[in-house]
């Protein structure tokens, strides 16, 4: 792994720094398991939130939800579009 700095310099880095180091960390590990399976975070998302729905929830209830989430943004939709088009999930009109 590549530092930004030597062993002295990270031992002065900031709570902020090491935040930030840790999140990179896990991010980069959970989606490269997502990856082994053909699953990207956003997708898992989704179906954590279809997960244990009686009646589901609409594409924009999942929307809502999940367009915060780190860096998804506006690829959201073909994420669930991917979701349903596996059968993953269904989608009701």
């Amino acid at each position: 792994m590549e530092f930004s700095h030597d062993d002295a310099g990270l031992a002065r880095q900031p709570i902020g720094y090491w935040s930030w180091a840790a999140h990179k960390a896990v991010v980069t590990h959970i989606r490269a398991q997502l990856a082994e399976v053909d699953m990207t975070q956003p997708r898992w998302w989704v179906l954590g939130q279809l997960h244990g729905t009686e009646d589901g929830r609409t594409r924009q209830e999942v929307t809502d939800v999940l367009q915060g989430y780190l860096d998804v943004g506006g690829a959201l939709q073909p994420e669930i579009d991917t979701v349903i088009a596996r059968g993953l999930a269904t989608q009701d009109e």
